[in-house]
């Protein structure tokens, strides 16, 4: 039973990284690093993509495990999309490290998205 906690790991991961931008960039919210927040992004998303992927090659989930009594079940298409997620994570957050240090506040993603009622430029 305890090995199947290690099968959160790829998205506590995400949550770690989650965390640790909120935290970084509420420390300084006008002087914040735009290299830093890319980084911890990255590093958040690589860390997710090689726990889901060395999961996914151990054969940890292959039947499927549930957990929470059944609110999550962590099998290998879970994990083969976690390992797509987080790649994919960490390749964006380093293509827009040009387009982050022109932003005044760097932890806003509000910008990227196209102005609608709920997000506004």
């Amino acid at each position: 039973m305890s090995d199947h906690w290690l099968l959160l790991s790829p998205a506590g991961a995400f949550v770690v990284a989650a965390m640790a931008l909120f935290v970084i960039d509420a420390a300084d919210p006008e002087g914040t690093n735009g290299a830093l927040l890319s980084a911890v992004a990255s590093a958040g998303g690589l860390v997710a993509a090689a726990a889901s992927g060395i999961l996914l090659l151990s054969g940890a989930a292959t039947l499927g495990v549930e957990l929470f009594d059944g609110q999550l079940v962590v099998d290998g298409m879970s994990l083969i999309f976690t390992f797509i997620f987080g790649s994919v994570t960490a390749l964006v957050s380093l293509a827009s490290l040009d387009y982050v240090r022109e932003l005044p506040h760097k932890a806003k993603y509000c910008r990227v998205c196209p102005p609608t009622r709920w997000c506004r430029i």
